[in-house]
């Protein structure tokens, strides 16, 4: 009787066509990738002397490690930071310890590295939020109209007479 030779599958096109489909599917796949928070920061001006503000203007929002929030070193939930921050904005100079107009309402937002990112973006929509709804105010107020009707021009002088004056930082 005659041996038959063991079959073998010819492997050698195999790491071949692996390597291919690897090159592929790098090259089709893509990444999520995180684009941050979209805010517009002011032109650098290196002329400009470095301003310190009145503390009295200054709102002062701690994120600490725990992810607790502190506003003026008191513990707050973070339902009660818009109307603070509404508080601080709108003041107008009748209480002692909010800023003296909206023009000079800072808020300094300082957090922990440890903060987790979920919640420092909590804190930061409600602190637009609060923002948002003071625009909303001022443009029904002053124009009779909701912001979004306003034209560039009216939204321009609601701007400068309420800018948005977040400094961010850690601690």
């Amino acid at each position: 009787m005659k041996k038959r030779k063991a079959t073998e599958i010819n492997a050698s096109s195999m790491s071949d066509i692996a390597f291919l489909l690897l090159v592929f599917f790098l090259l089709v796949t893509t990444f999520n990738t995180d684009e941050g928070i979209q805010a517009q920061l002011p032109p650098w001006d290196p002329a400009a002397e470095e301003t310190i503000e009145n503390d009295r203007n200054v709102l002062k929002v701690l994120i600490n490690q725990r992810n607790e929030l502190l506003v003026e070193n008191e513990l707050i939930r973070t339902e009660e930071l818009k109307s603070i921050v509404q508080q601080h904005v709108n003041n107008w100079g009748s209480k002692s310890n909010y800023s003296v107009s909206p023009d000079r309402a800072v808020i300094s937002l300082k957090n922990k590295r440890e903060t987790s990112y979920q919640f420092y973006i909590s804190i930061y929509d409600e602190l637009m939020a609060a923002y948002r709804e003071i625009l909303e105010n001022a443009a029904m107020s002053k124009f009779q109209l909701p912001l979004q009707a306003l034209g560039e021009d009216h939204r321009l002088q609601l701007s400068k007479q309420y800018p948005i004056l977040i400094s961010e930082a850690e601690f």
